[in-house]
């Protein structure tokens, strides 16, 4: 393992940014699917519920899935499985970035390096999984209905 330099930072950094972004509006898409669940014509109710509970740091991502999981109306959805596995995968990424602290680009493999100390895990971050994470992402803000995601960025 080296200690990432210049060049190396940038990537890392656009990477982090990318895949923290796009599972930013995979939560807030899950969010307002939680929301028009609960809610489904908008009101002032609905504006609050939104806005203190569904929106509010006691409920985190993990939570808002959990939440999902939960409601039966979403269990009998035909893609009920593939949802919550596009989820978790999105969420594995985005904690990994998000809370390990050790990273470093393979350049040989064309990879990033992220290692957990006290997992003894790593991921390896390369354009296969990239894509496999947006293809989850582009499915989840599609499902979820949510029209402002931009997406699609190379490592």
């Amino acid at each position: 393992m080296k200690f990432p330099v210049n060049q190396e930072l940038e990537k890392i950094s656009k990477c982090r940014g990318n895949i923290i972004s796009d599972a930013v509006d995979v939560e807030i898409s899950l969010g307002w699917r939680l929301r028009l669940y609960f809610f489904p014509k908008t009101s002032q109710k609905a504006a609050i519920f939104h806005d203190k509970i569904l929106n509010s740091s006691q409920l985190s991502f993990d939570k808002k899935i959990s939440l999902y999981k939960d409601i039966s109306y979403f269990k009998r959805l035909r893609q009920y499985e593939k949802i919550i596995a596009a989820l978790r995968f999105v969420q594995k990424y985005r904690n990994a970035f998000a809370h390990w602290s050790t990273i470093w680009v393979d350049d040989s493999k064309n990879e990033i390096v992220i290692y957990n100390t006290d997992l003894s895990k790593e991921i390896r971050v390369n354009s296969k999984n990239i894509l496999e994470f947006q293809e989850n992402v582009n499915f989840l803000v599609k499902t979820f209905k949510f029209k402002n995601y931009q997406g699609n960025w190379k490592l």
